[in-house]
């Protein structure tokens, strides 16, 4: 693939999908034509230095698909990409969760056909509402990215541009956009639901006098939260801060190693402490599950194994994170017959 195609390619993944493949046609137009004239004017044949001089001379890609849209924006062409593929992840997931609430509902009614009903009937005011909200957080996160962040300004980028940057391997240290804004997202997320919203979590039942539920989370939980909320917190404030530097130095590494180790000792905690979900009988009986105390009992110590699976397998990703970023903060001290590039 030559420079032409890298830098067609570059500008359309900075414009929306639909203006995409005409606007690519019109930039290679627009490149060749620049290139024959060059040709003519100098007397030498088109090579990959004549390329590179006029994509210089027409700017980064960032810069050049902001000409093609308007020139203010809520989310910019050097967002926009991730804010689409954003947004569709966190729909997908609120849809699978509501999914999985109807199915857990259904599974432990006791009268199926009626629940099944009552449930198609009204649970689309409460799906639209978490759509609405979880687009509407994207968006407002999104908007913070694009009006703090001056590493996204595509003037700033002009001057040390160089076309031939498309053919080098990419730079250890630059900051994954993509997998920085999945992060913020996802933390702002969790931030609010568990602070603001926690008696939400739970098993939800339509009765006569409405929607009613029966939360899972114990007091025991609470315990845990504000620590959890700090490092979510300075975590999110440093991938903030990475968005707007858009390269790693080793503060910001050490930091993450830092943010890694609490996020272990934490669940480490959780998982040697008492259960952190629970269901109450006296909650069932409002929900209509009137279980007996063997059958909660044994409700409650599955819901605790896969809770204490779940607090596991975190931990284990937790401690392959960590040491993937200790890896990265040593890899350059190291000597380069021991450095594996992945």
């Amino acid at each position: 693939m030559d420079l032409i195609d890298l830098y067609t390619r570059e500008v359309g993944r900075n414009l929306p999908e639909k203006t995409r493949a005409d606007i690519e046609k019109e930039i290679r137009s627009l490149i060749e034509d620049n290139l024959e004239d060059e040709s003519q004017q100098t007397g030498r044949p088109v090579d990959e230095a004549m390329q590179a001089a006029v994509l210089k001379r027409l700017g980064p890609p960032e810069k050049m698909a902001a000409s093609y849209l308007p020139p203010r924006y809520l989310i910019g062409p050097e967002l926009y990409p991730h804010f689409v593929t954003t947004l569709r992840l966190v729909l997908a997931i609120v849809t699978l969760v509501t999914a999985v609430g109807i199915g857990f509902s259904l599974a432990t009614g006791t009268n199926p056909s009626q629940d099944i009903i009552d449930i198609i009937v009204n649970v689309y005011a409460g799906f639209l509402g978490a759509i609405i909200n979880a687009a509407g957080v994207v968006v407002l996160i999104f908007a913070i990215i694009q009006f703090t962040s001056p590493g996204f300004k595509a003037e700033r980028k002009e001057e040390e541009w160089d076309p031939r940057k498309l053919l080098t391997e990419p730079d250890p240290q630059r900051v994954s956009i993509p997998g920085t804004i999945a992060d913020i997202v996802s933390t702002f997320l969790i931030l609010v639901i568990l602070n603001l919203y926690p008696r939400q979590i739970g098993i939800f039942a339509l009765n006569p006098d409405g929607l009613v539920s029966a939360p899972l989370l114990t007091d025991i939980f609470f315990r845990y939260l504000p620590w959890l909320s700090l490092v979510w917190i300075l975590e999110l404030a440093t991938n903030l801060w990475l968005i707007t530097r858009g390269k790693w130095s080793n503060l910001e590494r050490w930091f993450m190693v830092l943010f890694s180790v609490m996020q272990i000792l934490i669940l480490a905690w959780m998982l040697s402490g008492p259960p952190i979900m629970a269901v109450q009988m006296e909650d069932l009986a409002r929900l209509g599950r009137n279980l007996t105390a063997e059958n909660a009992r044994q409700l409650n110590d599955g819901l605790q194994l896969a809770v204490r699976m779940g607090i596991g397998i975190m931990l284990a990703f937790q401690v392959i994170d960590l040491a993937k970023k200790l890896y990265k903060l040593f890899r350059q001290r190291m000597p380069g017959v021991l450095i594996v590039d992945k």
